[in-house]
């Protein structure tokens, strides 16, 4: 499995990423790290290949402090667009 991500890794990133350790549990970190000066390509290059790691059960995928994306879940979704509805009609 952790070949796996390593694999996925290099797909979605080329040669940007140097992996520093993969840390399996109920969920997966990866620690790596690049050069500064290409932190806005590597988050690019991340954003252009989401839908490949979302169809690999990506279910948040962090850069430093920014989050680029996050799974949420359908019935999470439709609670809070419920509790939206009900603050609207309360008004």
């Amino acid at each position: 499995m952790l070949e796996d991500i390593k694999e996925i890794l290099a797909k979605v990133s080329g040669k940007l990423l140097k992996i520093k350790y993969i840390e399996p549990s109920e969920s997966i970190c990866v620690t790596c790290s690049f050069p500064f000066s290409d932190v806005g390509f590597t988050v690019l290059r991340m954003i252009e290949n989401i839908y490949m790691l979302m169809g690999q059960g990506l279910k948040k995928l962090t850069i430093g402090n920014l989050t680029l994306w996050r799974r949420q879940d359908v019935r999470q979704k439709e609670l809070k667009e419920k509790d939206q509805d009900l603050l609207q009609h309360t008004e």
